[in-house]
């Protein structure tokens, strides 16, 4: 007989983990439907379950996704293969009206109208 390992997670658990968490940088408005829809690009790997929040926020934008990239890497998410399997994954879609284009940060989110995961939610 042969032992095997298997990392366990609980999909919903994290997004609501996630959303509990995002919901203190702000005001929480909205939250959608959990959707399960299949990986893009690197498809090796389970497929997601995405939802999307709404939040009122005082935060600028980098202030915010400064904050959600702490959230992420405060449960767990590693950065190893881009487009990889995570254990969460927080973008910023819209931001009122606001147009960012740094490095860092590109709002509107520039895949946002192309990914079934994105618009299914809204």
């Amino acid at each position: 007989m042969k032992q095997v390992a298997y990392l366990l997670g609980n999909r919903e658990q994290n997004l609501r983990e996630a959303i509990r968490r995002a919901s203190a940088l702000g005001r929480l408005v909205a939250v959608s439907s959990f959707y399960q829809t299949e990986p893009v690009e690197f498809t090796d790997q389970p497929w997601f379950l995405n939802c999307v929040i709404a939040l009122e926020t005082t935060a600028e934008p980098a202030e915010l996704m400064a904050e959600l990239l702490r959230i992420e890497h405060e449960m767990g998410r590693q950065r190893i293969v881009k487009k990889g399997p995570r254990s969460i994954d927080i973008d910023i879609l819209l931001f009122g009206d606001a147009v960012v284009n740094t490095p860092e940060l590109t709002i509107p989110h520039p895949a946002m109208a192309r990914r079934r995961f994105v618009l299914e939610p809204l």
